[in-house]
């Protein structure tokens, strides 16, 4: 029972999240939704994103630069590099690949697959 001005960023993220889902549109496009938000709640909001397009035929766009919450929850993955273009689109296990990760964020990893989705492994990051 606070005023918006005193919640955490973190409260105020859900806040933003809950504006969304309330004005009850067909699409909701999201930007970065779980910023600011610890883990257990990351996972929770995605959760609860993903049932809410299943069950009533919402979609849902979200921006995302968690691979792995990418990943584990989106049915599709557009992946982007800079300046804005579009490198691949497709389920997460096609696009979320070893070679996307060190061409795009310049970093290398290990890709491994859990639970038929690919999960991202970080390393070090490549010299410019």
């Amino acid at each position: 029972m606070r005023k918006f001005n005193e919640l955490s960023a973190g409260q105020h993220q859900k806040v933003a999240v809950a504006r969304g889902i309330v004005e009850e549109t067909p699409i909701l496009i999201l930007d970065e939704p779980t910023s600011n938000l610890d883990v257990r709640h990351q996972v929770f909001v995605i959760e609860m994103l993903r049932a809410l397009a299943e069950a009533d035929d919402k979609l849902i766009v979200m921006i995302s630069h968690d691979l792995n919450l990418a990943a584990k929850y989106a049915h599709k993955v557009v992946l982007m590099s800079a300046p804005g273009v579009i490198r691949d689109v497709g389920a997460p296990k096609d696009v979320i690949t070893e070679e996307a990760v060190r061409e795009v964020y310049g970093v290398e990893c290990e890709v491994v697959s859990h639970g038929g989705k690919p999960l991202v492994i970080l390393g070090s990051a490549l010299p410019e």
